[in-house]
């Protein structure tokens, strides 16, 4: 993994943020209140235009990490919630 797309993201200053996000073909406040928070799920395209926009310091792999982990442990948790426990 190269570097965490939130910290990646959040350690620019706000010009490049904006740069950024128009390399990639969206809006800084859209990465912000959407990505950054996992709220939302970039499609294919967009993660490769993330990740080219990046200049190789995040790939499409560090991004669907960044993506679908969360979707991981949401289940593992559910699992252990739904599951039946005999003491």
């Amino acid at each position: 993994m190269k570097q965490d797309f939130r910290a990646f993201f959040l350690a620019m200053s706000e010009l490049e943020k904006a740069t950024y996000a128009k390399k990639a073909g969206t809006t800084a406040g859209y990465i912000q209140a959407h990505l950054i928070t996992r709220y939302k799920v970039p499609r294919k395209k967009l993660m490769q235009s993330l990740a080219d926009a990046s200049g190789d310091k995040v790939s499409v792999a560090d991004l669907t990490n960044f993506f679908y982990a969360k979707f991981e442990i949401k289940e593992k948790e559910a699992i252990r919630r739904t599951s039946v426990r005999f003491f």
